[in-house]
């Protein structure tokens, strides 16, 4: 597989393979006649990752939050039929992981997502697309604040992270 760009997957010499090699979504729905796409982060659509998870589906890239709601929206006023788009928007997380999830960052954060989806969405969707547009906003994984001195670090135990073929990776 192509390296492009910042690739951990394929910088440790993890084939992508490993975490999923079945029929993606995108797949079953090209194999019914549906089209799907999805958007993502420039930085994101090159990945090894995103080669194997997303396969069968058609990428469109964004640069930032606003670009991303106009591309959604222009990809809507085209639909001719059914279609499946699924939009990914990695800041917040960004944000809780950096600040945690109960910060003042977080809640601007938040508080800017929302009124993207507002002015750059929702209120430009002609009143057929909004009429036939089925929108679910749903999470990766929660946030929980962890006090560090109750963190357990791998690394503190040497004997564990010696039975391990890679380090662990992850923000801290």
């Amino acid at each position: 597989m192509k390296k492009v760009g910042n690739d951990r997957l394929l910088e440790d010499g993890v084939s992508p393979t490993l975490l999923y090699s079945g029929e993606t979504v995108y797949d079953q729905l090209q194999n019914k006649g549906v089209p799907s796409y999805q958007l993502f982060r420039k930085s994101y659509l090159d990945t090894a990752y995103s080669a194997v998870m997303h396969k069968g589906g058609t990428a469109i890239p964004y640069v930032n939050g606003a670009d991303m709601l106009v591309n959604l929206r222009q990809l809507l006023a085209r639909k001719t039929g059914r279609m499946y788009v699924h939009v990914y928007w990695e800041a917040l997380d960004g944000v809780a992981h950096s600040y945690g999830p109960h910060t003042e960052q977080y809640r601007a954060e938040l508080t800017e997502l929302t009124r993207l989806l507002q002015d750059e969405f929702l209120n430009s969707l002609s009143r057929a697309d909004a009429e036939d547009t089925l929108l679910l906003i749903t999470a990766d994984h929660g946030h929980i604040s962890q006090p560090k001195e109750e963190t357990i670090y791998l690394s503190d135990y040497p004997e564990i992270m010696e039975l391990l073929a890679k380090s662990p990776s992850g923000n801290v």
